[in-house]
């Protein structure tokens, strides 16, 4: 059974829907749903598609195109394992590729020429192997020379479908129009569902991402009881001294000092600045190892410091006796109980700042705001590292050569201009840029990381400053500084790189987690989209009228951005270069003048205003204003309340010009993601206008065949009974004269006769009259059509040549009424040529301005010289039988109405006869 072109647009419709219903699940879905759908438009045997991956060369910005072996898809599914390991790209299937159009059609394949790249098709080993007779090739997707930004990104999807026969198939304009069609609605459904994929794969892996941080350095740890340990070392240094008053000074961060003093209970007091002369004295003296202090009052003291490599970080102080033997065994208590502490500390700072950095761990697992983690790694590290002053720390939010570190957090600073959050010192720039740790002890030449104003300011005597790095990115640097002289041991030197290592794994956690963030967001709101759009796409594939079409793209668009307060369709004259908007965009769109009911606004564009819509055709880009007031010199004011606009162009595979407009009352109303919307919008809104479209047109053309068929019809009947209504006068009158008795039954009879002239007046006045619609039309495709309808009665032994100067030029002429005058000359051409004969018939267009002359000569039986113009004749025919065509008769009746004539130009009897259809290329009025 022959499908009608009806049938084809119902087909696509529900192909379309079927596969858009598989973007949810998976691309595999998509490209299987895709092969059954194609093979159920066209009545295929089976369906192929191979989809390409674009892969950069590492020279130069060419790319290499090659298959995705992993989602070949083919219907029925047991093709797959002779599709399954496809040839080079360079083959069929790049012959597709780089096809003009996006179109490959060979009806045989046994009879196709070789390839340009020398492959012949019969030989490919899946058409050998599955018996493939005629193909379609179709390109889904463009080509692009450089390569994309990855190997495989969801707006890059390209693939090739074939659709196959294994019998040579005449394919059709219906069947190939509508693959086309097909095709790119499932390219566009190819690239939602890779998108969605994509989606899903970002989010698993920020999973994967959180799930990592939130285990890292998940330890466990004690903590010594320092001030338990202290009073224990106050009761002993008092049991072994005697001495009456004791006290430890330690040194806290950030120049702080704690005062430890054994009374009746330890008590703690806090101070700023070393208050007691001794205490300044053990720790500003290098020199002695115990300092003694005599006050005025006589009271003497005693203080031994307690040196951790290299640094004097506390004082152990007692009251001293008077007796110099008594004072001699204190020494040697306190210096004994000094080293005692020196181990004490030195076990407590230790795992004291591997607890700290274990802290930050945890804190980097469940927080990434970045202010909070910085503050948190330099408060922490103070914390841990007992002598040092002042810890500034600045970062940067991208690994940039020439990004500029800004302060993060600092503490223990005192002048106010290094307070100031824009404070970056020529040190800092210097260390971040080069990327290398540095440190001064402040002891002799050693002070060139000290040399600065921010050291000035502060008392700083000794630094170390670290790059921050993460795996070769660089983060920003972090500096530990002392007002006194320090000397950096290889242990605290670990602990202090390890600490600036902690503050750049923080800055990117939190960098990190920002883009991660973003990225979701994205992913979700894209997300959203591809369900808003599968929503408005399932609406408008099931509408087979344009108006129905536009009326469902407009509500669905209408219901997602709220905010547009007017919103319609554009379409472009390609004449005039006018906007329309048709009467259904009214509905949602309300002009301040409104056309007459029925009626499209038309709004020039003489005046070289274009309008958001114009210019977004034009252009073939989306075009935004914010405020229309900007945009003066291109606004199109229809409406006067309109402040904000955006217009998308609708593209589409036969190049439509119109443009999907939204407004809103308010500024500032539309932003990105309503483009990102309506683009993917638009996108579907090109397949179902051209579908609704191609639907509409079919059956208007449906309906004019069908006239045209009742007018060659009634051109039969009138060519059959015009030589019976002719004579039947003469018979009416011979019966009266021989039958004078039944005149009342002639009477009746000559009523009827009335009736079937009347009727074939009728039917010849709708043969010359009736569905005459002049138009442009190609003499090539006029001739191929009368060739088709006449195909019936060609036996096979008739051969038809064409040939002509003219073919390719255009001609005015109703295309229907000149096909079946040009078939009614084939028809009579192939019955004059016997059966015993083999035929041949030539149709020659030549151009002889300002006419075109169309022969139409046959070898056949001919006609003599004396009925040339006879045969034009009304009633004249060698037919046995009624109903054969329109007859030479109506021929040129209709070539007169198109100002043309019709005649036999020349005629041998028993060789053949060649008539001539003489036409005006430009039809008068």
């Amino acid at each position: 059974m022959t499908l009608t072109s009806i049938d084809y647009m119902s087909a696509l419709l529900q192909a379309q829907r079927a596969v858009g219903e598989k973007i949810s699940a998976s691309v595999k879905d998509v490209l299987d749903e895709c092969v059954r759908a194609a093979c159920a438009l066209v009545q295929a045997d089976c369906a192929v598609i191979y989809t390409i991956r674009a892969v950069p060369l590492q020279v130069g910005s060419r790319i290499r195109r090659e298959y995705d072996t992993e989602t070949i898809s083919a219907y029925p599914p047991e093709v797959v394992g002779s599709a399954s390991v496809p040839g080079s790209t360079g083959g069929i299937v790049r012959w597709v590729l780089r096809s003009e159009g996006d179109v490959r059609v060979v009806e045989d394949v046994r009879t196709s020429p070789r390839l340009p790249n020398g492959i012949i098709l019969s030989q490919s080993s899946f058409i050998k192997e599955q018996h493939i007779a005629a193909f379609v090739g179709l390109r889904m997707g463009t080509l692009e020379d450089t390569p994309p930004e990855s190997e495989d990104t969801p707006e890059k999807a390209l693939a090739v479908l074939f659709v196959n026969w294994r019998t040579p198939h005449n394919v059709t304009r219906g069947e190939e129009d509508t693959l086309r069609l097909f095709a790119a609605y499932a390219h566009i459904a190819l690239t939602d569902a890779r998108r969605l994929q994509h989606i899903h794969l970002i989010k698993r892996e920020s999973k994967a991402f959180e799930r990592l941080f939130s285990t890292l350095y998940q330890q466990n740890g004690d903590e010594i009881d320092l001030e338990r340990t202290i009073e224990d070392t106050l009761r002993q240094a008092k049991s072994e001294t005697g001495s009456p008053y004791i006290f430890l000074t330690l040194k806290e961060p950030l120049g702080y000092w704690v005062k430890y003093m054994l009374t009746g209970a330890l008590g703690v007091e806090r101070e700023e600045r070393i208050v007691d002369e001794i205490v300044r004295r053990t720790l500003l003296d290098a020199e002695k190892d115990v300092s003694e202090v005599e006050e005025a009052s006589g009271l003497r003291w005693l203080g031994v410091p307690v040196i951790v490599a290299g640094n004097r970080q506390a004082a152990l102080c007692i009251e001293a006796d008077s007796s110099e033997s008594r004072r001699l065994n204190q020494r040697a208590t306190l210096l004994r109980l000094a080293r005692q502490w020196s181990v004490v500390l030195q076990q407590h700072d230790y795992p004291r700042a591997l607890i700290e950095l274990r802290e930050i761990a945890k804190e980097l697992s469940g927080n990434f705001e970045l202010k909070a983690l910085l503050e948190s790694v330099v408060r922490r590290a103070a914390r841990a590292m007992r002598s040092v002053d002042v810890i500034t720390l600045y970062y940067v939010r991208s690994d940039k050569a020439k990004a500029r570190p800004h302060l993060g957090y600092q503490l223990g600073v005192r002048a106010a201009e290094n307070q100031r959050s824009d404070h970056v010192d020529e040190m800092v720039l210097y260390l971040y840029h080069s990327g290398v740790e540095q440190h001064c002890t402040g002891r002799g030449d050693d002070r060139h990381l000290v040399e600065n104003d921010f050291c000035r300011h502060e008392g700083i005597r000794a630094s170390a400053g670290f790059p921050l790095k993460n795996g070769g990115a660089r983060f920003g640097c972090m500096f530990f500084n002392y007002r006194m002289e320090h000397v950096f041991h290889d242990e605290e030197m670990n602990l202090l790189r390890l600490f600036a290592e902690r503050a750049a794994i923080a800055i990117q956690s939190a960098e990190s987690f920002r883009v991660l963030q973003r990225e979701r967001e994205s992913l979700d709101r894209e997300q959203r989209r591809l369900k808003t759009v599968n929503k408005i796409a399932q609406a408008i594939s099931r509408e087979r009228q344009p108006d129905q079409v536009f009326r469902a793209i407009l509500s669905g668009v209408k219901d997602e951005v709220p905010q547009a307060d007017n919103l319609c369709i554009v379409e472009r004259d390609p004449e005039t270069h006018d906007l329309l908007i048709s009467p259904v965009n009214l509905e949602f769109y309300h002009v301040d003048q409104p056309p007459p009911e029925g009626q499209p606004l038309r709004v020039s564009t003489a005046s070289g205003r274009q309008g958001i819509a114009g210019l977004a055709i034009t252009e073939q880009k989306t075009k935004r204003y914010n405020d229309v007031e900007k945009a003066a010199g291109s606004y199109i004011g229809v409406i006067g309340s309109t402040n904000a606009q955006i217009a998308v162009p609708i593209k589409d595979v036969a190049g439509i010009q119109a443009a999907l407009v939204l407004e809103s009352n308010r500024r500032n109303a539309f932003n990105r993601e309503d483009e990102k919307l309506l683009e993917m919008v638009a996108n579907h809104a090109a397949i179902a206008i051209r579908t609704a479209a191609e639907y509409y047109a079919q059956q208007q053309r449906e309906a004019q065949q069908w006239r045209m068929d009742f007018g060659v019809l009634a051109a039969g009947l009138v060519h059959d009974l015009t030589p019976f209504v002719g004579s039947l006068g003469m018979v009416m009158q011979d019966l009266r004269e021989r039958y004078p008795d039944t005149q009342g039954d002639l009477e009746n009879l000559e009523r009827m006769a009335a009736r079937v002239r009347t009727v074939s007046a009728r039917l010849e006045t709708f043969i010359t009259e009736r569905g005459f619609v002049p138009q442009p039309v190609a003499i090539n495709v006029l001739l191929h059509r009368a060739l088709d309808l006449a195909r019936p009665f060609q036996r096979y032994t008739i051969k038809v040549e064409l040939k002509g100067d003219c073919l390719e030029s255009e001609i005015d002429v109703d295309e229907w009424w000149i096909a079946m005058v040009l078939k009614n000359l084939l028809t009579n051409a192939y019955t004059a040529i016997p059966s015993e004969r083999e035929g041949h018939v030539v149709i020659r267009a030549l151009s002889q301005q300002p006419y075109v002359l169309i022969y139409v000569e046959d070898n056949g039986c001919g006609i003599e010289r004396e009925r040339w113009e006879q045969i034009f004749e009304l009633g004249d025919t060698n037919q046995k039988h009624g109903i054969h065509g329109i007859g030479l008769y109506y021929s040129r009746e209709l070539a007169k109405k198109h100002h043309g004539w019709l005649q036999v130009a020349e005629s041998t009897p028993g060789q053949g006869a060649c008539l001539l259809l003489r036409l005006p290329q430009k039809l008068r009025e």
